[in-house]
């Protein structure tokens, strides 16, 4: 059975792989995680739909297709396993979030990269006073989870950087991880 999209209804279309559903709060419905393989805007980025209105499937080709309030996609191929990594929930919870602090999508490119040094520099801030502390220095002091706060920072905002760009920062984790290793000849691999 196709979906009928109402006739007022002026859909973006689009594909989306790598897709699973993710259920919100409170059991009202859910929306589709994924990357967007022929959107006019989303094109190779890892984000989120709205709330799903409609899903029909599977299809012949075995995936799905949704309509969303503004939108109507093919999610392509099956459901993958949702979340299966601390990167992936990561991913789902700041795209969430971004819609809810930056309605308007006016945060990019440049505030992510200077957001991103700005946290470095809180995390080094923190070492320095680490450091005075272990040799007798006076001054201010930090404690490690101070440090442990700050290194979250940095990975949130280094995920929010990547996600700007539609990289999959788990996927790139993995790739260089296993490029270095390769590269000096050691052994261990991310799989």
């Amino acid at each position: 059975m196709a979906i009928q999209t109402p006739p007022h209804h002026k859909p973006h279309h689009g594909r989306i792989s790598n897709w699973y559903k993710v259920e919100c709060e409170g059991g009202l419905g859910f929306y589709i995680m994924g990357a967007f393989l022929d959107h006019r805007e989303l094109t190779g980025r890892y984000t989120n739909t709205s709330y799903v209105l409609i899903m029909d499937g599977p299809l012949a080709h075995g995936g799905y297709e949704i309509v969303t309030r503004n939108s109507r996609y093919e999610l392509v191929g099956p459901e993958t396993t949702k979340a299966t990594t601390t990167h992936d929930t990561l991913r789902a919870a700041n795209v969430a979030r971004q819609k809810e602090w930056d309605p308007k999508g006016r945060i990019g490119l440049a505030f992510r990269a200077i957001e991103l040094g700005g946290e470095a520099g809180e995390a080094l801030n923190v070492i320095k006073k680490l450091l005075r502390e272990r040799e007798g220095i006076p001054g201010s002091r930090a404690t490690k989870e101070d440090l442990a706060k700050e290194l979250a920072d940095l990975v949130i905002c280094a995920d929010l950087v990547a996600m700007e760009e539609g990289i999959d920062l788990g996927v790139a984790v993995v790739t260089k991880f296993n490029e270095t290793s390769e590269k000096v000849g050691l052994h261990t691999r991310l799989a």
